[in-house]
């Protein structure tokens, strides 16, 4: 009897653990992963994939901002993609903003070959390889991503820059649900929970150089 007893009060005990926790999760894990925080920087990098809303932001960032260039991250498109003749999602975007009025000279795409895993990692190496080739010495970046998936963005470019350049992060909301409460959609709950899933492969997982 007195056995059974604790196990049950055990039961209990890792019931009310396990649902704290679940209601600790709810509330904390977007805010946590969907930071801001910029950086007082003269160089903007935005990841190409993001959609065409945020690309938006991207330009009136550059527009208020005192940058000298923007650097875009992005895959180079396998064949048979609808957009393959523009190579990569990095010049879709760097067209977007050449057609409203950015400079081209002042955009450097920077595609990279699509890996299997830690992509956003090799996006980050790949902005970094090609400030260097150009001898680009930047005196702070801010990157421009999506929602969520900001932590594990901000996290990649640090490990890739931090060590000669300051780096901020600028996140812009996923336009099809609502943050605070994002766990009440499928849209919100797919896409925190694959960015918490993201950024944990890239905190064990991802390039550090």
């Amino acid at each position: 009897m007195v056995r059974k007893l604790l196990t049950s009060k055990r039961f209990i005990l890792a019931s009310c653990f396990a649902l704290a926790a679940l209601v600790v999760f709810i509330l904390f894990v977007h805010p946590f992963l969907a930071i801001n925080r910029p950086v007082k920087a003269d160089t903007l990098v935005v990841e190409g994939w993001v959609p065409d809303y945020v690309v938006e932001q991207a330009l009136r960032e550059l527009q208020a901002g005192q940058y000298r260039a923007v650097f875009i991250s992005g895959m180079k498109f396998e064949k048979g993609n609808p957009r393959s003749d523009q190579h990569s999602d990095s010049a879709v975007a760097a067209t977007w903003l050449v057609q409203h009025g950015v400079p081209s000279e002042k955009i450097v795409p920077c595609p990279v070959a699509a890996p299997s895993f830690n992509r956003t990692s090799h996006m980050a190496r790949a902005v970094r390889e090609r400030m260097q080739a150009m001898n680009y010495t930047p005196q702070g970046v801010n990157v421009i991503t999506l929602g969520p998936h900001a932590r594990q963005t901000l996290l990649a470019y640090n490990r890739m820059l931090r060590k000669t350049t300051p780096v901020g992060i600028i996140s812009y909301p996923k336009n099809d649900y609502d943050p605070a409460r994002w766990w009440a959609s499928t849209a919100g709950r797919a896409k925190t929970i694959k960015d918490f899933a993201g950024w944990l492969k890239e905190l064990f997982f991802g390039l550090r150089s």
